[in-house]
């Protein structure tokens, strides 16, 4: 008996101990028909818990009138939380997903099947995850009331006040789409897989993205244009491909940019990851570098390596053939290559083929394309083309 007695009070002051060293909790409860997670610290002086997180995990989308869902979480709810072996009836304060990105919300089965267009949030609270979740099904608006200090929106598009773009709604109407100057960086999810964009622009102040550079523009499928307006210090664009402000690396190549060949500026030295990704336009990429680079990502040119034509400088497709970024094209074709002697040819009179079948690219030293004949005195390239392929590629020394 005295044994059994000794065992209680050791496991009771065992568990005391433990409690005083403190632990971290989770919990749940329901208030006002939404269920609520706590996690805090329990310090073991029957105190207001520390680092304490309350987050909705039940949102009930069935709610919704007409397609649109108003959630509207209070900033404060009243309930009890089990703390230092007792229950602590207090108001609590509910946590926003800016300081808490990625909290748990049990959106299923009452989202499901649910036809969401439109979406607002009240002044205290935004669910990221939610919004992400709706966004991919009939979402085409997302708003949030007037006053709420971690997110806005504007036209129908949501933002946070670290002037952070979250979410363009992927199934919002419209073609076109201009990021507002003074947003500063864009969530690498934020645009999801869009089919009505047609063309985006980047604003002066973005110079940020979400994570590692990458495409965040990659899953957009009927997108054929990406400017950057001038001015900004991280990005650049030529002709509807987005860079970096040097050039030096290609960010992103729009997945239905018109035209069927590209060719890679001589700057680029590396190239983003999912550059190419989902383009079904183009069947020939040209590089005027005949030494390949390996800087970049690996996937750079997932989506047409297996069914773009890769064009190479003559006495380079071995190279490029053993080069990590380039092997996984499998036609490589080796083009003519000659300089041209400044005496014999001082490129103010090229002379071209009248044959229609034959076109001709001019490219600057740096990798700029030229729309015209470079003048008297301009170090340039010709690529020269036959029905759409490249044949030849010529350097011209003008200086």
């Amino acid at each position: 008996m005295r044994k059994k007695v000794f065992l209680v009070i050791f496991s009771v002051l065992l568990g005391l101990q433990v409690l005083a060293q403190g632990q971290f909790m989770r919990y749940e409860t329901e208030v006002d028909g939404i269920v609520y997670e706590f996690t805090y610290y329990d310090n073991g002086n029957k105190e207001f818990p520390e680092n304490l997180k309350v987050i909705p995990i039940n949102i009930d989308c069935e709610n919704a009138n007409n397609g649109h869902l108003d959630i509207d979480i209070p900033a404060y709810i009243r309930a009890k939380i089990p703390v230092s072996g007792s229950w602590l009836d207090a108001n609590f304060p509910v946590s926003n997903n800016v300081y808490n990105d990625g909290g748990k919300i049990d959106y299923q089965p009452n989202c499901g099947s649910s036809n969401i267009t439109s979406i607002k949030f009240g002044t205290n609270y935004v669910s990221e995850v939610l919004v992400m979740y709706l966004s991919s099904f009939y979402l085409t608006s997302i708003e949030v009331a007037e006053g709420n200090k971690d997110y806005f929106s504007k036209d129908g598009v949501l933002y946070n006040r670290f002037n952070q773009l979250i979410c363009y709604p992927e199934k919002k109407i419209g073609e076109s789409f201009i990021i507002p100057e003074g947003i500063t960086s864009i969530k690498s999810s934020a645009f999801g897989f869009n089919d009505n964009l047609v063309s985006i622009i980047i604003p002066q102040s973005c110079n940020g993205l979400d994570g590692s550079v990458t495409n965040i523009f990659a899953s957009c499928r009927n997108l054929t244009s990406i400017e950057v307006a001038e001015g900004n210090t991280r990005y650049s664009s030529e002709d509807g491909v987005w860079y970096n402000s040097d050039k030096t690396q290609l960010i992103g190549y729009p997945a239905k940019k018109a035209g069927e060949s590209f060719i890679i500026p001589e700057s680029v030295t590396s190239i983003g990851r999912s550059a190419f990704a989902n383009n079904t336009n183009l069947t020939s990429i040209t590089t005027l570098n005949p030494i390949p680079f390996n800087a970049g990502f690996q996937n750079g040119f997932s989506g047409v390596a297996k069914t773009c034509t890769l064009y190479v400088p003559a006495g380079s497709k071995e190279a490029y053939q053993n080069a990590s970024l380039w092997k996984d094209f499998v036609n490589i074709v080796e083009i003519g290559s000659e300089d041209k002697d400044p005496e014999e040819n001082p490129c103010q009179e090229l002379e071209e083929n009248p044959d229609p079948n034959y076109t001709y690219r001019y490219f600057l030293w740096g990798g700029t394309e030229s729309k015209t004949k470079p003048a008297k005195g301009v170090n340039h390239y010709r690529v020269t083309f036959y029905k759409g392929n490249p044949t030849k590629l010529e350097k011209y020394k003008c200086d």
